[in-house]
């Protein structure tokens, strides 16, 4: 975090002219993200509720680690801890705990490549069938995670989770977990909190429901500053998420804070057909110091039983 004061003409902080090193995504989706997963940024993800929010967080943090950046991952009312490791083990191993079909042995239709027909809204895919003997097991699990820590060059562990009911814990909560974590050792460059609706408000939060909304999305931005930590958090839109093609500020209307106070806002949309084929698209519904189109989707190729949400991508 900067210190001052500091004036133009002499005492310019040396961090000011360092280089842009943000979480890196292959393909269009790198294009999409570009420089906006930063530190010291908070940055949110929107998107009504079952439309793979949670897999998102996941693919970022793994991402995350396998980029040299220690992550804390809050999960908050909805996976459970064993539930949370599984997705992570299934990332890292690319191998499924759960099949498909509910058979063993079990076909994964992995995307190869996407692609948009001019003139068309929705992507094409095309696939190669993947056939998966068993469930995942210890053994290849161990592999994955072996192979994960050769990647990043360290056998120390670059993930801390904690799994908590929904108004269990506020932003003050989480504060006090990532200072005794950094205490420990474990200062994390990456914070995932899934999701932020599910945080409960502070005895500073007194009054209407939009003060107490203001003043949680206030504490989140002062966490990333005060940690100088990418903070990534999901949450669902307020209006009219179920009949938007492509979600943007009116969805957001009457939760002004969130457009306030987060450096950028992706929209996680989905229709009905897109959601059968495994597409999702993502747009910026909101995006500080950066031109953006909120109409212009990048599509995402996913593969959900393999936990990996952006294996191709295309606009």
């Amino acid at each position: 975090m900067c210190e001052g004061p500091f004036d133009l003409f002499g005492n310019i902080p040396d961090n000011v002219f360092e280089p842009p090193d943000p979480i890196r995504y292959p393909g269009a989706a790198g294009d999409f993200f570009g420089d906006a997963l930063e530190k010291a940024d908070l940055v949110a993800f929107c998107g009504e509720t079952k439309i793979g929010k949670s897999f998102l967080m996941v693919d970022l943090a793994y991402r995350a680690m396998q980029q040299g950046r220690k992550v804390a991952f809050f999960e908050i009312g909805d996976l459970s801890e064993s539930a949370l490791t599984d997705r992570f083990l299934v990332r890292a191993a690319a191998h499924p705990s759960k099949s498909p079909s509910g058979e063993w042995p079990c076909i994964v239709n992995v995307p190869t490549k996407i692609h948009r027909p001019s003139g068309s809204d929705m992507a094409d895919l095309e696939y190669k069938e993947k056939t998966f003997a068993a469930p995942l097991g210890e053994e290849t699990a161990k592999a994955a995670m072996e192979r994960l820590a050769k990647e990043i060059g360290s056998d120390k562990s670059y993930l801390r989770t904690s799994c908590l009911p929904c108004l269990s814990v506020g932003v003050e909560g989480i504060r006090a977990v990532l200072k005794s974590w950094a205490n420990d050792g474990f200062a994390a460059d990456v914070v995932v909190i899934d999701s932020a609706d599910g945080l409960s408000t502070t005895k500073d939060a007194e009054g209407s429901s939009y003060r107490q909304e203001e003043v949680k999305w206030m504490s989140l931005r002062n966490l990333s500053r005060e940690f100088d930590c990418l903070m990534v958090v999901s949450t669902q839109p307020v209006r009219d998420c179920h009949t938007t093609l492509v979600l943007n500020r009116r969805n957001l209307a009457e939760d002004k804070y969130k457009m306030i106070h987060c450096s950028g806002i992706v929209g996680v949309n989905k229709t009905h057909q897109e959601k059968e084929v495994g597409i999702m698209r993502l747009n910026w519904i909101a995006l500080r110091d950066a031109q953006y189109d909120w109409k212009k989707c990048v599509h995402l190729a996913t593969c959900l039983p393999l936990a990996n949400p952006c294996v191709q991508s295309c606009f």
